[in-house]
């Protein structure tokens, strides 16, 4: 399986030669790699888990808005704040501008953003929760991140602060509504194409048309969102940040179905079938989960897929695969090399569930579930001959970075 590349510092020594000094030209480029691996620069290794034990909230939306109301804004200013966020990134501190949301940023794509940016000012891409471009607020984040990862909540929303008292914090702090909050942070300090067309760059005055008031109105829809779902949110933490797949083993043994696995179990959303509570796709856990998969075992696995937005065939709730934690891992189990390839999928699924949050596995007519014990006879519509089911919980489902 994948594992994340191990960065390492290399010293480079100048030796003086009284007999014979030389003085040696360094390009540009061992130049940037001198600075980049410095002692100032490094960062924890990326394999570690990056939790954070500080933030409360279920939902990076909600750390970030009770880390914001802690350092003193109002709830509706730092909605403001969370909603222009998540406009800009999904509050994902990995988010690379142009990746898809399953892609995870690395120290070498900030370096590349700046060199990129530092080279052209109009040139370069976005990273993080604010999507920081320009190259001297990217080396910012890293300077202020010390030795800390800088792709992390921890080190993005302190510098985000921090940035805020100099582009904005004393207007916001005027905000007397959420829009008005908004409408502040997405003027004075992320500043999009649609606001320096307009020309209303630093202006506290709302837009009344163009695109810059549609770009407000999305985002204070947003704003509102996160005020309404993460006023009171101080519950334990469950999302990519503090869900860590740290620990995956290439484990493909039999495992001991009857042992208790230590796994949350997660049901479809209750109520009756809607198409509004289906995902539109993949959630980012189960996308990065299917890499994994299609990575290990491609082929004989031929593709992996399983987003359907339907009923649920036992009853008439939303299935699993229309809230996008169902992967169907396709593979022909009715051949020798196919049976025994899902079989060895199937081992180390659940020889991983809790670090892969793993819930449910059906394969070959059996069926396997965390919350009860045995690999049991499945007589179900599909036999499960020609795929496997695996089904991730609710805290798996947010961790962008599960199979990796």
């Amino acid at each position: 399986m994948r594992r994340y590349a191990k960065y390492f510092s290399f010293m480079f020594i100048l030796v003086l030669v009284v007999s014979d000094v030389r003085v040696l030209a360094l390009s540009g480029v061992e130049l940037d790699a001198i600075h980049r691996d410095s002692v100032h620069h490094k960062f924890q290794d990326e394999t570690a888990c990056t939790a954070s034990l500080t933030l409360p909230g279920n939902s990076n939306s909600a750390k970030a808005f009770n880390y914001f109301t802690s350092q003193g804004l109002q709830p509706h200013q730092a909605a403001g704040i969370v909603g222009n966020l998540t406009a800009e990134s999904g509050v994902l501190p990995k988010r690379k501008q142009g990746e898809p949301v399953s892609y995870q940023a690395t120290m070498e794509d900030i370096q590349e953003a700046i060199r990129l940016n530092k080279a052209d000012s109009s040139k370069g891409f976005g990273v993080g929760i604010a999507q920081w471009t320009s190259w001297n607020r990217l080396q910012g984040l890293v300077d202020s991140a010390k030795d800390s990862n800088p792709l992390t909540l921890d080190a993005q929303l302190p510098f985000l602060l921090k940035e805020l008292e100099a582009h904005g914090m004393a207007e916001l702090k005027q905000a007397g509504d959420i829009q008005q909050a908004t409408w502040i942070f997405l003027s004075f300090f992320e500043r999009p194409a649609s606001v320096t067309n307009a020309g209303m760059a630093n202006n506290p005055t709302q837009p009344k048309g163009g695109t810059a008031l549609a770009a407000l109105v999305d985002r204070t829809k947003l704003a509102q969102n996160v005020l309404s779902g993460s006023a009171n949110d101080t519950t334990t933490p469950d999302d990519q940040t503090d869900f860590c797949s740290d620990g995956v083993t290439g484990d493909e043994s039999e495992p001991d179905f009857n042992r208790t696995f230590q796994v949350k179990y997660d049901g479809p959303p209750a109520g009756g079938f809607s198409e509004s509570k289906c995902t539109g796709g993949f959630t980012q856990g189960a996308a990065s989960l299917s890499e994994l998969i299609m990575e290990r075992y491609s082929p004989p696995v031929t593709s992996v897929g399983g987003y359907s937005c339907r009923q649920n065939t036992n009853d008439n709730s939303v299935s699993i695969h229309g809230v996008g934690r169902a992967l169907d891992i396709m593979i022909d189990g009715t051949t020798p090399k196919g049976l025994e390839t899902g079989t060895r999928i199937r081992n180390f699924v659940i020889n991983n569930a809790e670090q892969l949050g793993v819930q449910v596995v059906i394969w070959d007519r059996h069926i396997w579930s965390v919350n009860e014990k045995g690999w049991r006879d499945y007589n179900g519509p599909n036999p499960h001959t020609d795929h496997l089911h695996v089904e991730i919980n609710v805290a798996a489902s947010k961790n962008a970075q599960l199979g990796q």
